[in-house]
């Protein structure tokens, strides 16, 4: 993801974004034989929304028990008692969730209460410090697909960088780019003046032949696969992130390299 998305991802202000049914569809039926039998609970979703349709088009097909849903047009926040009590109730969260609010209250108690979920958030959220102990624990990880477009009251659609959110599994094993990059010298891949790592521009880029610790762009994470999801092609292990304008910056050649993810591959 470029700066540039980034950067707009965090002047999105406006709450008011409703996601588009296609690409709810092509993200969800990803997971079709996790939502059997679950009670499914969609805690920002007004009966109009698309996740409703979506759960009431293929709740006998997928056999979903029940499907739950509260909205702030009905007077009921995410954090209201009645919600509390129907998030206790589910299975899954899946929802398009008020962006200001992801990583600071819809995450954490999300998290907290110990549910399956699937939800709509800013790509940036990879550069959180509250989020990223998620993330390097496994019981965060992207999902599959990018929705982009996104209704708004007035009827336009605004495009906005965003990705789904999950601790549900996911299948998609990280591979090395299939072009075989080697580490060979430092000239291609400079070593961190302040940290013992290599820094790597590009995912494309990562040595196939190194096992050191790598500073890698935050794009890394649409590749991660958590250990248990992972399926043995190539075992990834965070160590670290790094953002922000401090002297814990990476640097080298006085460059500095600002949010990166510190990760190693078993080769």
């Amino acid at each position: 993801m470029s700066n540039e998305n980034l950067r707009l991802a965090r002047q999105v202000k406006n709450d008011e974004f409703y996601t588009r049914y296609e690409d709810i569809e092509k993200e969800l039926i990803r997971y079709k034989d996790q939502f059997k039998n679950k009670i499914v609970y969609c805690n920002c979703d007004a009966p109009e929304s698309n996740f409703i349709k979506f759960f009431n088009d293929v709740q006998a097909e997928w056999q979903i028990k029940e499907v739950l849903h509260t909205s702030l047009k009905e007077g009921i926040s995410y954090d209201s008692p009645k919600a509390l009590e129907l998030l206790d109730k589910c299975d899954i969260v899946v929802t398009n969730p008020p962006f200001s609010k992801v990583r600071n209250e819809f995450l954490p108690l999300i998290e907290r209460s110990g549910k399956q979920f699937l939800f709509i958030g800013n790509i940036n959220m990879a550069t959180f410090k509250g989020v990223f102990p998620l993330i390097r624990d496994g019981k965060l990880r992207t999902g599959y697909t990018h929705p982009k477009e996104f209704l708004q009251p007035d009827g336009t659609y605004k495009e906005i960088p965003a990705i789904w959110w999950t601790n549900m599994f996911v299948d998609k094993p990280f591979t090395l780019n299939p072009d075989k990059k080697y580490y060979g010298n430092e000239d291609k891949y400079l070593r961190y003046d302040n940290y013992d790592a290599i820094n790597v521009d590009k995912l494309a880029d990562i040595p196939s032949d190194y096992s050191g610790v790598m500073g890698v762009p935050v794009t890394f994470i649409e590749h991660y696969v958590p250990p248990l999801a992972d399926r043995g092609e190539h075992r990834l292990r965070i160590h670290g992130f790094r953002k922000g304008t401090d002297d814990k910056d990476l640097r080298a050649n006085g460059r500095y390299y600002y949010m990166r993810y510190l990760i190693s591959v078993s080769v």
